[in-house]
């Protein structure tokens, strides 16, 4: 995802962006952050943390049952395993 410097201001975050921008630039945020932690441990409680933070997002994307595929939507699902949240015997 590119995006233009006139158009970042503090922190990285846009001005005006849409809401799959933010959580797109969100999970970017959190992938860098998790790059530095190096004990599986701590990156599930880091994870289990973040899914907090994207709860909404998952539950409107769920809802609105597009059928188009989500990235952003896959790399939670797979973090909800990290965090003990879902069995991995499934």
């Amino acid at each position: 995802m590119q995006v233009e410097a006139k158009n970042v201001g503090a922190y990285g975050v846009l001005a005006d962006p849409s809401a799959a921008t933010q959580v797109k630039l969100m999970l970017r945020q959190n992938m860098r952050d998790l790059s530095k932690i190096q004990s599986f441990e701590r990156k599930a409680a880091y994870k289990r943390k973040a899914l907090q933070l994207y709860e909404t997002w998952v539950t409107e994307t769920l809802k609105g049952n597009s059928g188009a595929q989500d990235d952003v939507l896959m790399y939670l699902m797979l973090w909800c395993f990290d965090a003990g949240y879902m069995s991995k015997d499934c």
